[in-house]
């Protein structure tokens, strides 16, 4: 229960700073040295079918690394779903909409422990699945950033796994 209510504080603190107020958000950025996983994307690569209703990927926290295994290419339109499991490591899924033009390096810079609680300005939206179990949804055109976020009892720490391209189909 103490892992749940930390992982809904974090979202509630994330989604606060994604708040329509024209501020920029506050991020504070670790002096700490990143993991291995924020330094180089784990994707494995699938061709973008042209008549792709579905995709599924798989998200995996364990408990320092966050991989993704699934396309990071899809068409627009199509309707995503991201299995998460950290059944080893308490986190929660997040994938996040970002500006056109994000980059791997930015991604890297702005996480690490300290940085779950505020998103940098690039992000645009966002979806959380708290605890191992499914996450739905279907991607509009963009740019897509699937993270695996610690609670703040824990590190509060950002682990990046890919950054997703959807393209119209």
């Amino acid at each position: 229960m103490r892992r749940i209510t930390a992982l809904i504080v974090s979202l509630v603190m994330v989604l606060a700073g994604c708040g329509g107020d024209g501020d920029e958000p506050a991020f504070v950025e670790s002096p700490t040295t990143t993991t291995q996983a924020a330094q180089e994307p784990t994707t494995t690569s699938q061709p973008a079918a042209q008549a792709v209703e579905a995709v599924d990927a798989k998200v995996v926290f364990d408990g320092e690394n966050c991989s993704y295994l699934g396309p990071v290419v899809i068409p627009a339109g199509t309707e995503a779903a991201f299995e998460f499991d950290d059944t080893a490591h308490p986190a929660a899924l997040v994938v996040l909409l970002v500006e056109e033009g994000t980059t791997w390096d930015q991604v890297v810079e702005a996480t690490g422990p300290g940085t779950a609680r505020v998103p940098p300005s690039w992000v645009v939206n966002m979806w959380v699945q708290i605890e191992t179990g499914s996450l739905v949804t279907t991607l509009g055109e963009g740019n897509y950033l699937v993270t695996c976020n610690t609670a703040p009892d824990d590190t509060d720490a950002v682990h990046p796994a890919a950054l997703i391209q959807v393209i119209e189909g």
